[in-house]
């Protein structure tokens, strides 16, 4: 009788590639060529497998001789993935000037890289960002294993602040009950607060604002956007020569204010040269407080004006101010009786 004993066949697993890849990744086994069959420790068949997640792998074979051996395991590791969150630290809209919102990344990673678009910012491998332009922002985070990943867009807006300039054709040199109109650039939803000696100035809240005394004014100019950017400091002096001075007649003041004192409701009236269409009218209280402001095209040379005394009239001595053109005309009333 013949017998014959046939070798086991002896298969060995190769990789195409690194049996450690970065999450995503992937790795080819082969357990090579000759084999009637092949089945792998995870019940797949053929030669090769392709392998994406961390596991021990072996193959048993079977050659034509119907004899059957396994392969040594092979092990194979997939690096668990890097958290790609970029954490916002603030608003995403915000006024230009210094950012008060920084981005960070994930912490405990080997480098970072922040992106604006799709382009590197020099220096920016912190794992905080402080924004100062608007843009789409990303990290880009490597770890010890040299696995990188790139984080969502996070869009940063910078808002423009508005324009603030105070002008005015008047003289900065006042005298006597003078006055100087200053006049703020106008602005889509612009919104005031003029400054005396860098402090508010009470309802001093229009477009413009006339300065019957001495000081560094600027005006603070709100947008609709939320920012706000101060003017520059204009500066109102008072150098005068006694021969400047200037009062008002005790007679018949040029400003009609009755009745006078008023407890309600005051009517104010003018006769102007008519060299300016539109007239501006200031109602003060003596400590400089703007309780009242108007701005009035004029039709002719007339100005008149209707005056309900509110809240904020409380009782005691105004100085009511129009102002047109180069003309300035200034009266004082008294409110009595105001409830």
């Amino acid at each position: 009788i013949s017998i014959t004993v046939h070798s086991l066949p002896q298969p060995v697993i190769s990789s195409q590639g690194s049996l450690s890849f970065c999450d995503g990744g992937s790795v080819v086994l082969d357990a090579g060529s000759g084999y009637k069959s092949y089945k792998w420790s995870n019940n797949k068949y053929g030669q090769s497998l392709t392998v994406s997640t961390t596991g021990n792998f072996n193959v048993t074979v079977t050659d034509y001789n119907n004899c059957s051996n396994a392969s040594s395991t092979v092990n194979v590791l997939e690096h668990p993935p890097i958290p790609s969150i970029v954490t916002i630290n603030g608003p995403t809209a915000f006024c230009d000037g210094k950012s008060p919102t920084y981005l960070t990344g994930p912490a405990g990673f080997e480098t970072y890289q922040w992106s604006k678009g799709s382009s590197y910012i020099s220096g920016a491998t912190d794992k905080k960002y402080t924004p100062s332009t608007s843009g789409t922002y990303k990290i880009t985070i490597t770890d010890n294993f040299s696995c990188s990943t790139q984080s969502d867009g996070v869009v940063i807006t910078i808002l423009n602040p508005p324009k603030a300039k105070v002008t005015t054709t008047d003289s900065k040199n006042i005298c006597g009950l003078e006055t100087c109109l200053l006049m703020a650039n106008s602005g889509s939803g612009y919104t005031y607060q003029w400054m005396k000696n860098g402090v508010d100035i009470p309802g001093a809240i229009l477009v413009f604002y006339i300065a019957g005394t001495p000081g560094d004014y600027k005006v603070r100019v709100y947008g609709a956007n939320g920012c706000k950017e101060n003017s520059k400091v204009t500066t109102i002096t008072s150098y005068c020569k006694e021969t400047d001075q200037k009062n008002i007649p005790d007679a018949e003041p040029l400003l009609s204010i009755y009745p006078n004192p008023a407890s309600n409701l005051i009517h104010l009236q003018a006769e102007l040269s008519g060299e300016n269409p539109v007239a501006y009218l200031e109602i003060t209280n003596l400590l400089g407080e703007v309780v009242y402001v108007e701005e009035q095209s004029l039709n002719g040379k007339q100005f008149y004006s209707e005056v309900q005394l509110n809240s904020r009239f409380t009782n005691g001595v105004y100085i009511a101010r129009v102002h047109c053109g180069a003309e300035v005309i200034v009266s004082n009333f008294i409110v009595s009786g105001n409830q």
